[in-house]
């Protein structure tokens, strides 16, 4: 099945040096689905004994850590930085809390690894 012409599909992982380790799935809706428009993207964190979903629509704005707190059931720092890797995937502004790193000093900073997955 091909979800769309581009790579809709996307594997993100990344270890932003503070001893932690995040992966995200990301898949974008090519069909209307359970209320949601062609354009939505689904949001999988897959932590162990806990996976969450959260949709995010298309329609602009910023990706809040407070709604990926709530979504997700993680901590404010840990939702800062799922919404550091989210936001320029979705065309959106990262809402973060301000002293994301500030109790890390020294750790080095890196960009997430992105693996687009083929949509055939």
């Amino acid at each position: 099945m091909r979800l769309d012409e581009g790579n809709m599909q996307k594997l993100i992982t990344w270890e932003p040096g503070n001893g932690t380790r995040y992966e995200l799935t990301m898949v974008k809706l090519t069909i209307p689905s359970q209320g949601y428009v062609p354009g939505t993207w689904v949001v999988i964190g897959p932590w162990p004994g806990r996976p969450r979903i959260m949709f995010i629509p298309p329609f602009g704005g910023m990706v809040s850590h407070s709604t990926i707190e709530d979504k997700f059931g993680v901590g404010p720092h840990d939702a800062s930085v799922v919404a550091l890797m989210i936001a320029p995937h979705v065309g959106m502004k990262a809402m973060t809390i301000d002293n994301l790193f500030e109790h890390y000093p020294g750790a080095p900073r890196n960009e997430p690894t992105v693996i687009q997955v083929d949509g055939t």
